[in-house]
């Protein structure tokens, strides 16, 4: 659902032109502008205004949205752009990054009534052709497979009600050659913790994908006492009424004894025993077993059922069916990652040292949280349908459905011959995510 509305919206922003204002940037950074001198923030604004303007990463490429003015019908520059450059840059190590975040949480807190569930996943920052940059490392490229240079992420974000409602609360840059980085489950350990200590999410459910199946994490999160459900793999070996099976096993005897039909799928219910020998950091304990609920679902497009563990019992079947459509929201984080990085261009992220790559991921992250904030959630634009037309014939290239991609390309189409007309729209950023329109200087 979140996929196919954010693809009528970008369409929707190639023929329609922005209505937001520089002032709700303005008033959205108010909090955090508070905490700065006034050169600080003064840039901070700016830089802010830049990065969504030329929807890049790239500080160059800010720096020329930012700093062109027209002057009898022609684009220059107001300064150098190499000046420009050095002070962002310069900048992100100067901020009160704590007290960003501090601020950050607090708007949280007030919004968090509203949601169903926080979700955390790993994603990756693709750095395919990088050799000297800080902290590369090998990661997984989610849309191809395979293993290339770049970074990894942890990110959590908060859904809420409706499909759309989405709200980024942490994104930490993993640094393997850090000083006292031990890996990255413990980094996104770290991360959990730091949320739930600020009072975020204690009594929502947490919601894991199958890279996080096993008996630490189980640990962990029971110690944090929270709600949580993590989908699992199939080969996990189980305790299921005194004996042990596999749980592929124990899913097909509950599917086939009962289960409750929603639609074409099929779901049930039952409580299993899984033997924790370690503790949540991963220290030998005494081995027990301890009781979760497995959820399994068949769904006629899949021959194996999806498994889902729940840290506590659940009343019926109809309790889990619900549980299955918070999980399947979960997808609307997939597309918070592909907002994310092809929205304001993470992966063209260029700076010299760790440190100023992960600040930069931080504040891009509350430009998202600002342009999440600015939609309309109440109008389905027109073009919503776009996604699920394009489904009937490229389904399960996630590269391809992508409607910020998609977006570029038909904004590319329609700008073409107005470029040719027009010589000043051959310096303009490209529609998809101006909602601040084009400073002008003079």
């Amino acid at each position: 659902m979140l996929l196919r509305w954010r693809a009528g919206f970008f369409f929707y922003s190639l023929i329609m032109p922005a209505y937001s204002s520089p002032l709700a940037l303005r008033d959205y950074l108010k909090p955090y502008l508070r905490l700065l001198g006034a050169w600080r923030r003064r840039h901070l604004y700016a830089f802010c205004r830049s990065v969504l303007q030329s929807r890049s990463s790239i500080l160059s490429r800010s720096g020329r949205t930012r700093l062109r003015r027209r002057r009898r019908g022609k684009v220059i520059c107001r300064s150098r752009i190499v000046d420009w450059v050095k002070t962002m840059s310069s900048l992100l190590d100067h901020l009160p990054w704590k007290d960003f975040q501090s601020v950050h949480e607090r708007r949280l807190r007030e919004r968090q009534v509203q949601w169903t569930m926080i979700i955390h996943d790993t994603s990756d920052i693709a750095k395919p052709w990088a050799e000297k940059l800080e902290g590369l490392s090998t990661v997984h490229d989610g849309s191809t497979g395979a293993l290339i240079t770049g970074y990894t992420f942890c990110l959590s974000v908060g859904v809420g009600r409706e499909a759309w409602d989405i709200h980024p609360i942490a994104a930490a840059l993993l640094n393997p050659h850090e000083k006292g980085c031990t890996s990255q489950n413990n980094a996104f350990k770290k991360q959990i913790g730091e949320i739930i200590s600020a009072e975020i999410g204690r009594d929502l459910l947490h919601v894991f994908d199958r890279g996080f199946d096993d008996e630490k994490w189980f640990s962990f999160l029971d110690t944090e006492k929270i709600a949580w459900m993590i989908r699992l793999k199939d080969n996990r070996i189980v305790t299921f009424r005194g004996e042990r099976h596999s749980l592929e096993t124990v899913a097909e005897t509950i599917l086939h004894e009962g289960s409750l039909r929603s639609g074409d799928c099929l779901y049930a219910r039952s409580d299993i025993g899984i033997t924790i020998t370690h503790d949540g950091t991963g220290r030998t304990i005494t081995p027990e077993i301890r009781t979760y609920a497995l959820i399994a679902v068949r769904r006629p497009q899949f021959l194996s059922p999806m498994l889902l563990l729940v840290n506590g019992g659940v009343k019926d079947l109809r309790e889990a069916v619900r549980l299955y459509g918070k999980y399947l929201d979960r997808w609307d984080e997939e597309d918070c990652i592909r907002f994310l990085k092809q929205s304001l261009k993470t992966e063209q992220m260029q700076l010299r040292t760790f440190e100023k790559l992960r600040r930069f991921l931080q504040l891009q992250m509350l430009l998202v949280d600002f342009l999440l904030r600015e939609y309309d959630k109440g109008v389905r634009p027109p073009g919503a349908d776009l996604r699920e037309i394009l489904l009937r014939g490229i389904e399960g290239d996630t590269r391809i459905l992508s409607p910020y991609l998609l977006a570029d390309h038909i904004g590319e189409s329609l700008l073409h011959d107005q470029r040719q007309r027009d010589p000043d729209l051959a310096h303009r950023a490209s529609p998809q995510l101006s909602l601040l329109p084009i400073m002008d200087t003079e």
